[in-house]
């Protein structure tokens, strides 16, 4: 069965998360340092075509009151450049509360130098649990 990727697109970085070939279970891929959209485009094709990638769930970013903001707009935007490059469904995913979740899986850390790598880890661990919700939602479907 093929896999599932999981992207939580940031200004900065994008979390990336892999589902297990039984599509259950979301597990942390990486974190990516955004270049540009070219070659942020070529580094996810990289690893949907090594992971036999059959679908892509984007993290949308939306408000508390579930209207779209700036960083929505943004993702969207590459959303449409992604999908242009590549033949892969690509659907959006409800991220609200991911992040906060994420963060809540880490001590706070003690040192500025920890406070960045925090910071990367959770973009990791928040695309993990977008990942998951969405592959609970679509497995416990009747």
């Amino acid at each position: 069965m093929d896999r599932i990727l999981g992207l939580d697109f940031g200004n900065k970085r994008i979390g990336i998360s892999i589902s297990d070939p039984s599509n259950i279970f979301a597990l942390p891929h990486a974190i990516y340092f955004r270049e540009n959209i070219q070659k942020d485009i070529d580094h996810i094709n990289s690893i949907s075509e090594s992971n036999s990638i059959s679908k892509i769930i984007l993290g949308l970013p939306l408000s508390l009151s579930g209207n779209q903001n700036q960083q929505t707009e943004s993702t969207l935007k590459f959303k449409d450049a992604l999908q242009s490059q590549t033949k892969i469904i690509i659907e959006t995913w409800d991220e609200r509360f991911t992040s906060i979740q994420a963060q809540r899986t880490f001590e706070k850390p003690k040192s500025k130098k920890k406070s960045k790598q925090q910071k990367q880890f959770i973009d990791d661990v928040a695309a993990t649990i977008m990942l998951q919700s969405y592959l609970d939602r679509q497995n416990n479907k009747i």
